[in-house]
């Protein structure tokens, strides 16, 4: 599989195991709620800003939104809680949240 699509892919499953819609994911990046359908349908790529904080968001290594390994992926959802009920805000607060656990999470690995 290519890149494009393994990102395109990780991106969709990334976002529905934290029970994200669309919606909430491109008011956070403040897009339009197509462009994250092109992003998960690889119609075009976001910009490597848009890749971390992404990552961010979904409390993953920007290099895991790249991983073909779905064994990888099973490792990275149990970091997921649904979070249907929140605002804007509240997304930039868990973006912050889960960067700060992943880097304590790297450095532990150090």
């Amino acid at each position: 599989m290519s890149a494009a699509l393994t990102l395109a892919k990780n991106l969709k499953q990334f976002r529905e195991s934290r029970g994200f819609s669309q919606e909430k994911v491109a008011a956070y990046l403040g897009v339009k709620r197509e462009m994250i359908s092109y992003f998960e349908n690889a119609k075009r790529s976001p910009s490597l800003d848009f890749l971390n904080k992404l990552s961010d968001l979904y409390g993953v290594d920007l290099s895991d939104l790249l991983e073909e390994n779905p064994a990888t992926h099973a490792a990275n959802v149990a970091f997921a809680f649904r979070a249907d009920a929140l605002n804007e805000d509240d997304l930039e607060h868990l973006a912050m949240f889960r960067k700060t656990i992943k880097n304590y999470l790297n450095i532990d690995r150090s």
